[in-house]
């Protein structure tokens, strides 16, 4: 009798799952212990719980003063205080603001000396409060405190890291702009003091290094338990693994155009552009930046419209939302094109590239 129950339990169990795998909005299977999630729509459809409420812009255009301007801005962090710091690419710099956007300190310069930058990609906030910039031009991890001053660096030697996380058990995760037989990994993690201690996922291999280096072109981001998320530029794919090296799952959404990458017979190579940037918030709730047209078709539609370019720049991406588990919540529309995002507790800080300014968002659930 015992064993009858337990076998009727099981299969009410896989009846659940099963009914779970074939919700309209997404389908699921599991291959070894994988779990790879097919997004079909938003579970949330046209009407998301959540939206993006404007606190303020720092750097625009009408700004007074140097120290609001920024020449390529690509990331920003947030202290314990609400201090906001902006890495300003272009001019080699970090500009911290208060929680109010009032400037309080310039921080580096460029060159090659203590402290100084070429190339600054990212930054991010340690347990010690200390700020730690990787400035791939210098092959360094530059080491600033709260308050500006210089306490050292980690060299990188030979490598030449793309992208830059610290866990919280104070250890580097790191990414390279170019995976090659001697990198093979997508994301590498190292300790200050002993180097290379775990390297995580299998890059996509291609004879053709220039669709090898699209294939595997990724951002990722790290949430309050150590997991890492890896959302890949040129694919439809997200994915999910444990700071231990375990794929949890992958994820992908729809798409109004399909992922191509090949080199055509004129010699020219069409590499799909899928993601910008991604980011984790405080619920494990992935927010990632979707290109929803591709630079093709937004010059075709400029051509037959040239009064409507503008509008149809901002039509370029948008943020597409998913749960822990990999589920599609919902798409937000943004009026921004070529952005990165941060997050920081509740607020999402988009990074205008182009347009060379800061926006600040509380995230509301509704």
């Amino acid at each position: 009798m015992t064993k009858i129950i337990s076998t009727v339990i099981c299969i009410i169990i896989l009846l659940n799952l099963a009914s779970c795998g074939k919700d309209e909005s997404s389908t699921f299977k599991i291959i070894d212990e994988i779990k790879y999630i097919q997004n079909r729509a938003p579970l949330w459809g046209d009407e998301p719980k959540i939206k993006l409420e404007l606190i303020q812009r720092i750097g625009d255009v009408d700004s007074l003063g140097d120290n609001y301007h920024f020449f390529r801005p690509t990331d920003v962090v947030v202290d314990e205080e609400e201090n906001i710091y902006v890495l300003d690419y272009g001019d080699c710099r970090i500009q911290k603001y208060d929680s109010k956007g009032k400037h309080l300190a310039t921080i580096g310069r460029r060159g090659q000396g203590p402290g100084d930058f070429l190339s600054p990609r990212c930054m991010n906030i340690a347990g010690d409060s200390n700020i730690y910039i990787l400035d791939s031009g210098n092959r360094k991890v530059q080491i600033f405190n709260p308050s500006g001053k210089y306490e050292g660096y980690i060299g990188m030697q030979d490598k030449f890291p793309h992208h830059l996380r610290l866990l919280f058990t104070g250890e580097f995760v790191f990414n390279f702009e170019t995976p090659d037989d001697s990198n093979p990994a997508l994301i590498s993690i190292i300790n200050k003091e002993t180097g290379l201690i775990r390297i995580i996922g299998e890059v996509s291999a291609h004879k053709d290094p220039v669709i090898w280096n699209a294939l595997n072109s990724t951002q990722f981001d790290i949430d309050r338990n150590d997991n890492i998320y890896v959302c890949f530029m040129n694919q439809n794919r997200i994915d999910k693994y444990t700071c231990d090296g375990k794929c949890i799952f992958r994820t992908n959404r729809p798409l109004q155009y399909e992922v191509i990458h090949r080199r055509q017979k004129s010699g020219a190579y069409q590499i799909t552009n899928v993601a910008r940037s991604m980011a984790v918030d405080d619920e494990e709730r992935i927010w990632v930046v979707t290109f929803k047209m591709q630079i093709e078709e937004l010059m075709k539609k400029s051509m037959e419209n040239p009064e409507e370019k503008s509008e149809l720049e901002k039509q370029m991406t948008e943020l597409d939302v998913f749960d822990r588990n990999g589920i599609l919540l919902c798409k937000i529309p943004l009026d921004e094109g070529n952005v990165y995002i941060r997050i920081f507790n509740d607020h999402l800080y988009i990074i205008d590239y182009g347009k060379m300014y800061i926006s600040e968002y509380k995230i509301v659930d509704m």
